[in-house]
């Protein structure tokens, strides 16, 4: 009886894990893009973005995640941990490549 609770947490824990948001940082995540990155090499790095917008032949890819971070910065014997967002713009010029990123995490 022992080892099958045992078993029913370890899974009803591990099926959990896979619902959780990851916390991505996409100001840490910019450092690996380069201008004149084409859309899919950005999308590997990046993923998919949150949402796309055209503007004419050019294209904007916005990234944003909320999550919660640790801080170290806090008068606090203990990083205590605090909710943020992260956000980044990529916009690629008319041939497919990126021209020009912008991240931060607020």
């Amino acid at each position: 009886m022992k080892k099958l609770l045992s078993i029913l947490f370890v899974c009803t824990f591990l099926s959990s894990c896979g619902s959780i948001p990851p916390n991505t940082n996409y100001e840490i995540l910019s450092r690996s893009l380069m201008v004149g990155m084409t859309k899919q090499e950005v999308i590997s790095i990046l993923g998919e973005p949150t949402s796309k917008k055209i503007e004419g032949k050019k294209e904007t890819y916005d990234y944003d995640s909320t999550g919660v971070y640790r801080v170290i910065y806090q008068v606090s014997p203990v990083p205590l941990p605090r909710q943020s967002t992260s956000y980044l713009h990529a916009y690629f010029d008319e041939n497919g490549l990126l021209e020009r990123f912008f991240a931060s995490t607020y």
